[in-house]
């Protein structure tokens, strides 16, 4: 083996090993499959072209790290119902995608509402002017500044209201971002032109 082919060897090894420490929150089985479809492709791909080429096609280590470790958080997040890992993942899918983004905040709304509807729910003991309002003109959840004209229409039953409002901002949240996560388009395999979608 001549010197040249010894410093690829070793520039691959290097490479390999920061990808594999970028994936330590993935499983050993997943990450193990990752680095060896990774090294698959660096060497059908160093055949035909310079080592520094395919090694620039791909990408940094930490980068193509962070791809596959969205791609895998994404995927495992897509069957969960924890408001949780749904908003952590779809926090670090809107790091890298405007989908993403969408995601993120479908999703810091959803249930952002869902809490204010717990919480008024909650409170309607202690504040009874909480409720839903009707008037003229005007319909207002909470507690208005001005009461003349409105009337309170839901009454003691604004708590069992409120808490189903609550429940279904949950539930409708977590099942679209789930479908959201389930047609992601993230897609990290190198292909021949090394292109990330």
């Amino acid at each position: 083996m001549n010197r040249t082919a010894t410093i690829a060897d070793s520039r691959i090894e290097e490479y390999l090993a920061s990808l594999n420490a970028e994936l330590k929150a993935v499983p050993e089985p997943e990450r193990a499959d990752i680095v060896r479809e990774i090294r698959a492709h660096i060497l059908e791909a160093a055949d035909t072209d310079t080592l520094d080429r395919v090694l620039s096609s791909l990408g940094a280590p930490q980068e193509l790290g962070q791809r596959y470790l969205t791609q895998f958080e994404v995927s495992r997040a897509s069957h969960s119902f924890s408001p949780w890992l749904l908003m952590r993942t779809a926090w670090r899918w809107a790091t890298i995608s405007a989908r993403g983004l969408a995601a993120f905040l479908i999703g810091l709304t959803g249930y952002a509402l869902g809490i204010v509807f717990y919480i008024t729910a909650m409170a309607k003991p202690l504040v009874p002017q909480i409720g839903l309002w009707i008037g003229p003109g005007t319909l207002e959840l909470g507690t208005p500044g001005n009461q003349a004209g409105l009337h309170e229409v839901l009454g003691p039953y604004y708590i069992l209201v409120a808490f189903t409002a609550g429940f279904g901002c949950f539930f409708g949240t977590s099942q679209l971002l789930r479908r959201l996560m389930r047609r992601t388009g993230l897609h990290c395999a190198p292909t021949r032109s090394a292109s990330w979608t």
